[in-house]
This record gives structure tokens, C-alpha cells and sequence, in this order.
């Protein structure tokens, strides 16, 4: 298993480029992800090719399309290889279909939303319409674990459903999104002399996003009239909420604590100061204007009183805050190529402030390739910081596409630390520098990348009937990937060294897979009716070609029965989990599925083992992690999984106190 430690030095480095990184946001930058309007393509940049999602003609409406161009390999799998439905119904507290709903796709989900990046959510969405049945399908979806949907309508509040899983061919159905009118918040904006404040802007957002500067997903806007009134309708009715005051002026004000989870109706009233200004200079080490750094003042006026508020410095490296309450500031300080600077209590008034920052570490090097030593003059490159006691390395910066006749690169460094440069470029194996260690201010030169062609994989997937398995879905990962959430919250962070490929094997059942880093992999085959199937310690070397022979594909059990409510009645979109008990040798699996309308559940193809049960009520159904956790541990059990055997479970939730 991967040493702790460098799980928790990746999540603490995660968590301080988060913060790090709130200071350099826009608003004027889009979040991430796809967007798919009616009668519109768009493209999303992925690592197999252009994902290009188009939107079905008006008598096939709510459903979405996620194809991939083709691969230039024609063994690796495409997104429009997966054959696969996802599907569900949109409907309202009386179970009306609802028409119209935006469906939203996400390979994140709400709770995720805390560990995006500046430019807002991490991961892919994809969006749709419901049809006049409140019904929505999105076609070919990538097989994956912990998705989430999402639906919204203008007449009601904003629903969420969570660990959603979709697997390679089928369709997959999940309970219906019950949307249900929230809450309504009014009130008057005034300042402190009575008089009324028209024009404000009110934005609305998850409390959980209180140290972010950036909008929560669930955000909503509206402006005061002409009488400084303001009104919020559905707002949804769970959690605490942060509401974010802006105007002319007076300059920005966040009220938290809001709380929404016992009240249809919540009166707030606002009361501004007349701004005052904050200005001066950033400069560098050479006192050298810093042009384009983001330059925010942010103060704590109470437990529940905010002001926080960003501008960008011009050509001189100048900068003017002028709509600040008056009082003392944090002034925090991020500019490009330079390390995040901060000063305490600047008080409201001052405008000749000089904040001195220092220069990040800058690398420069040449990529080429190691049988010639010819540069290799198109590739993408980025930094991946080296984790103590680890051979895996963590990438630090999104990669950078180069076109230079000599291979040259030139990568600015976060932070000072130890790092290595991972280069990829087409025909070769990603490869990376020899590690290398960068103090502040330094510019390092002299890195090499050479590029090789990397090791293969081959093999064959056959049944227990030594048939083969076509159209088996291979996927490499570093050879203690686990697919868990906490994995997933991870992406592109996981510390790994190991290329990750996806491939299907062939009618014989044989598949290749080439051009991988060398390291320690796991090999995970997925097909609908089998169980996942998992070889590890796959050791690839450079130039190597490993045939790991025939792997074999079982049936597996399963686990079924009825979820229940207090009262004894069948319980719809309740969510069942299956978590393995430990076992020498193995790694863990966790299985899940949900209850139907009549709440009947089934999880096939389990591998055989003893597992935990356990039901909890789904973000539907507005539940919060701390009330699941509550639901999960009332209703646990133990079952014995034997291959090709059902076994039956019933489950019952209590009323939550």
C-alpha cells in the first residue's frame, strides 16, 4: 500500500494551492466543464482526444451524446465505444414530471466543489433538458464511479443526487430527482444613514464556500429595486448560507450563518458603510513592477460580518481598492512567477503602500528523444513535485504545450521544493527528467527529458468457461489504485508515476496495450456481467513486453432485497453499499446500488467475500453527510458473498431524530 504520508502531504498540498490560488481567481473566467445548449456543440479537451457532446434534435430532446473523436491507436477505447444509457426521471414533491429541468452531469459532486480549482469546479459536466415526461438520457458516458446529477428548474430549488455509477454497456436508471420548492429570503439594503441602496447585487452561496472567492455551484443572484428590497425564492432548504452584498460605493459585505434548515421564510436586513480606499504598488525583488497581480483585502468584522474584495494591478504595477467599509485589512497578494505575499492591518485610507514580493523558481531544459538525442520540437510538458520516501511524484502545474525547433522549455515553479519534469509528446511513453531541488528566486537550467518509447502489456480475458471476452474495458493505474472517493477527489493529484491507458480487447479476447512509463500497475477489467476484475504488481519496464497470459472474468453473486421505512413501507432511492471486510492479500472493493420505486435493490456481480452492509438516505432526499454517516451505522450488517449465488437482504431506515 502507498505510505500514508504521501496521501496526506498530496491532500495538504492541494489544500494550500486551493488557498493559494483563491487570491489569482476572475470573474470573469467560465468554470470548467461542458455546457450543452439546445442546437449547440461544444468541445472539452481530454487526454484521449476532442469529447465532442451534441444535443439531439427537438423529438429526442433530454438527451446528450458524449462522443470522442477517433485515437490515432485503434485498440484504445473511445468515448462512443461504451454503448451505454444513462437515464432517470425529473419530478416534483407530488411526483409530477418535470419538463424543461436542467440536468447536469458531473464527474464531481457538491461536496467535492471545497477542493476545485480558482477557475472553479474540477472535472467534466455535461447538460441536458428533461422532455415532457421529466425524462433526461445521456448516451455513451464514460464508465465511472461517483458521478453526480444534478437538476434545476426556475420554480423549484436545486436537487443533487450523488454516487451515481455507470458501467461500460447498458442502460442505467437511477431514481427520479425530486425537486421541491425551498425557502424564500427578503430584506432592505440600506446604509447607515437610513437611506435606501437600489442596485445592489445579492448572491447567495453554500456556506461551505465561506473562504473561497468564488461562486458555490448552487449560487443564486438577484438585485435590490428601487425601494432597496431584495427577494430569494427556492432557496434550497439545507445548510447554513452566506449572502454576499456589493454595491457602488459601498463596496462588498458577507453576512454568513444564515440557516435555512428550519424556516420556509427568512427576513435579513443589510446595513452598508460608505467605502473608503486602499492603494499603493506591488513591486519584485529588483523593484521591477509586478503587472497583472491580484491584489485582495479581506477583514473579519464579527463572527458573522465579512468584506473581502480583489482588483488587479496595471502596467506600474499599481493598484486601488476603493470600495472598502472602513476599517483594517489583510492585504493578500498573488502575482505570476512570484510568491504569494500578505500584509496585516492596513487600515482603511492608506494609498502609498509598497508590498514587496519575491520571484518563484524558474526550470529550463531540453526535451529529446534518448535513442538519437534529436529534440523532440512538439510535446507538453509540467512539474510533479517529488514526495519524501516515495518513488511517485505529484503533478504541481496544468501541463504546457511546446513548439520549439531546439526541444527548449522553460516551467515556473510553484514553490521551492524538489520536482521533476514529466514530458509527452505522440510515439512515446511519458517520460521524466532525473529529480532535481529549487530554492526561491532561482532560476535553474540544464533539465533533460528523454523520451522513451516505454513498455507493453498484453494479454488475453477469457470466462469461466475459457471462453474469450470481447469488448472487455482494460484500464492501467499505478498498482495500489483503489477506486474509492476519496481516490477520486484526488484525479490528476493521485502520486503515481504510472501511464493511464484504456483499451478493449479484441473478438479473441487479446488486447495490447503500449507506450506506458515504467512502474508498478494495476490492470482492471470491467465488462456488465462479470465482476471487476483486478491483477496487481504488473511490473513494465522500458522496451519490455509483458504477456500476463489469461485472465479470467467470474460471474460473481449478488445481493438483493427491500429497503424500508419506519412505518414499514417500501423506501425509492435509498442508497445501499456493500464495504468489504479486510482480507490478507486484497484489495478493497465497495459496491452500491439503489433502491427502485419499489424498493427493491439489487448489487451483481460481487465478488465473493464478506462485506458490511448498509442503507442511508441519498442528497435527494436532502441529506448531509453527518445524517448518512448516522444512517449507515443504525443499519449495518454483515453478508457472505459465494460466486454464483443471491443472497437475500432486507434493509430498514428509521425515523432521524
Amino acid at each position: 500500500m502507498r505510505p500514508i504520508l504521501a496521501l496526506i502531504m498530496v491532500v495538504v498540498a492541494v489544500a494550500t494551492l486551493f488557498f493559494a490560488f483563491q487570491v489569482g481567481s476572475s470573474d470573469d473566467d467560465n468554470p470548467s466543464g461542458l455546457e450543452v445548449e439546445q442546437a449547440a456543440t461544444q468541445v472539452q479537451e481530454n487526454d484521449g482526444g476532442s469529447a465532442t457532446l451534441t444535443d439531439a434534435p427537438d423529438s429526442e430532446r433530454g438527451t446528450v451524446d458524449i462522443a470522442s473523436a477517433p485515437l490515432q491507436d485503434e485498440e484504445r477505447a473511445t468515448a462512443s465505444d461504451f454503448e451505454n444509457q444513462l437515464t432517470g426521471l425529473v419530478q416534483n414533491m407530488n411526483r409530477e414530471p418535470v419538463a424543461d429541468a436542467t440536468v447536469i452531469l458531473s464527474t464531481f459532486s457538491f461536496q467535492g466543489f471545497f477542493f476545485a480549482d480558482d477557475d472553479g469546479q474540477t472535472g467534466e459536466q455535461w447538460e441536458t433538458t428533461s422532455d415532457a415526461n421529466g425524462r433526461y438520457v445521456f448516451k455513451d458516458v464514460e464508465p465511472r464511479n461517483g458521478y453526480s446529477l444534478t437538476a434545476r428548474h426556475a420554480d423549484y430549488s436545486p436537487a443533487e443526487i450523488s454516487d451515481v455509477n455507470v458501467g461500460t454497456t447498458g442502460i442505467y436508471e437511477e431514481p427520479p430527482i425530486v425537486l421541491h420548492e425551498g425557502a424564500r429570503l427578503t430584506g432592505t439594503v440600506r446604509d447607515t444613514a437610513g437611506n435606501v441602496v437600489s442596485g445592489a447585487i445579492m448572491n447567495l452561496d453554500s456556506a461551505i464556500m465561506f473562504s473561497a472567492d468564488k461562486p458555490s455551484p448552487d449560487r443564486l443572484t438577484v438585485e435590490t429595486d428601487s425601494a432597496g428590497q431584495y427577494v430569494f425564492s427556492n432557496v434550497p432548504k439545507r445548510g447554513m448560507r452566506n449572502l454576499e452584498v456589493t454595491a457602488s460605493g459601498y463596496g462588498t459585505l458577507i453576512l454568513s450563518g444564515l440557516n435555512f434548515d428550519e424556516t420556509d421564510n427568512l427576513t435579513k436586513d443589510v446595513v452598508l458603510q460608505v467605502a473608503e480606499m486602499i492603494a499603493g504598488q506591488v513591486v519584485g525583488p529588483s523593484q521591477e513592477n509586478v503587472v497583472g497581480a491580484t491584489v485582495m483585502a479581506l477583514t473579519y468584522r464579527s463572527s458573522n460580518k465579512t468584506t473581502r474584495t480583489q482588483v488587479r494591478t496595471d502596467e506600474n504595477g499599481q493598484f486601488l481598492l476603493e470600495d472598502l467599509p472602513p476599517g483594517s485589512y489583510t492585504i493578500l497578494v498573488n502575482g505570476p512567477g512570484y510568491r504569494p505575499e500578505r500584509v496585516q492591518r492596513v487600515e482603511t485610507g492608506k494609498l502609498d503602500l509598497v508590498i514587496r514580493v519575491s520571484t518563484l523558481p524558474t526550470v529550463q531544459g531540453r526535451v529529446v528523444d534518448s535513442m538519437t538525442g534529436r529534440a523532440v520540437t512538439a510535446f507538453t510538458c509540467r512539474l510533479r513535485e517529488v514526495i519524501p520516501n516515495a518513488k511517485a511524484t505529484s503533478p504541481t502545474t496544468e501541463p504546457k504545450g511546446v513548439e520549439d525547433e531546439k526541444g527548449q522549455f522553460t516551467i515556473g515553479c510553484p514553490k521551492a521544493g524538489s520536482f521533476v519534469v514529466e514530458a509527452m509528446a505522440p510515439g512515446f511513453a511519458a517520460s521524466f527528467s532525473e529529480s532535481f531541488t529549487v530554492i526561491d528566486g532561482q532560476t535553474l537550467p540544464g533539465i533533460t527529458v528523454r523520451m522513451t518509447q516505454g513498455g507493453t502489456i498484453r494479454g488475453r480475458v477469457i470466462n469461466a468457461d475459457k471462453v474469450p471476452v470481447a469488448r472487455a474495458m482494460i484500464q492501467t493505474h499505478a498498482s495500489d489504485w483503489t477506486d474509492d472517493a476519496f481516490t477520486r477527489m484526488l484525479g490528476d493529484a493521485y502520486p503515481t508515476n504510472a501511464t493511464s491507458a484504456k483499451v478493449r480487447t479484441k473478438r479473441d479476447g487479446t488486447f495490447v496495450i503500449s507506450g506506458l512509463t515504467p512502474a508498478q500497475y494495476m490492470l482492471d477489467i470491467q465488462l456488465r456481467g462479470y465482476t471487476n476484475f483486478s491483477l496487481r504488481d504488473v511490473n513494465v519496464t522500458e522496451g519490455g513486453d509483458l504477456d500476463v497470459g489469461d485472465l479470467l472474468l467470474s460471474r460473481g453473486g449478488s445481493v438483493v432485497g427491500t429497503v424500508y421505512d419506519q412505518a414499514g413501507n417500501a423506501m425509492m432511492g435509498a442508497r445501499v453499499q456493500l464495504r468489504p471486510l479486510p482480507e490478507p492479500g486484497t484489495f478493497p472493493q465497495t459496491y452500491s446500488a439503489k433502491s427502485g420505486k419499489d424498493g427493491r435493490y439489487e448489487v451483481a456481480n460481487v465478488r465473493p467475500g464478506s462485506y458490511r452492509i448498509s442503507v442511508s438516505r441519498t442528497s435527494s432526499m436532502d441529506a448531509n453527510i453527518f445524517e448518512q454517516m448516522a444512517d449507515v451505522k443504525s443499519t449495518e450488517g454483515k453478508v457472505r458473498v459465494v460466486e454464483n449465488e443471491e443472497y437475500v437482504y432486507d434493509l430498514t431506515l428509521g425515523a432521524r431524530r
